[in-house]
């Protein structure tokens, strides 16, 4: 879960205590119940549960910003909150944990591959840019303009 997400070393302990939430809300191989279950009497609720490391963009409440300040801020989903309906995002700049229920995961596959694979070496919607069997070399990454949604790319 760690490793596979590509997040920083100093997560360490956040992945080790959402594999732990986790694990409390799987069935063990003893019986019937969940830990969870057992301690608490009643079946977890898992409709909260998202992938580890993916990217989130927790939702910045109009007292907190600006006219033209963004409205959320990117971070990386890093666990739940045990005792309330929110998550837990780090967020890079700030080197913080934000919680917030105001959260969108977004838990597409484009994160999981590797650092050295470039992601538009994959299948993508733009392979219409590229003739196949080729791959892309020197960019860095598809950014999308807020306005238009046209594809741009940064030379490297």
């Amino acid at each position: 879960m760690f490793l596979a997400r590509n997040v920083s070393n100093e997560l360490w302990a956040e992945a080790i205590g959402y594999a732990v939430f986790i694990q409390n809300r799987t069935l063990s191989s003893t019986g019937d119940v969940t830990p969870y279950e057992y301690i608490h009497g009643q079946k977890p609720n898992v409709s909260n549960l998202r992938v580890f490391g993916s990217p989130a963009f927790v939702h910045v409440p109009d007292a907190r910003r600006r006219k033209l300040d963004p409205k959320a801020i990117e971070g990386i989903f890093v666990g739940c909150c045990p005792f309330t309906k929110a998550y837990r995002i780090w967020i890079e700049p700030k080197r913080r944990i934000e919680i917030s229920r105001n959260v969108v995961v977004d838990e597409s596959g484009l994160l999981l591959q590797s650092k050295t694979e470039h992601p538009i070496s994959r299948s993508t919607p733009f392979d219409f840019f590229f003739p196949p069997g080729k791959t892309v070399i020197n960019t860095k990454y598809i950014h999308f303009l807020k306005f238009d949604r046209k594809p741009t790319f940064v030379i490297i």
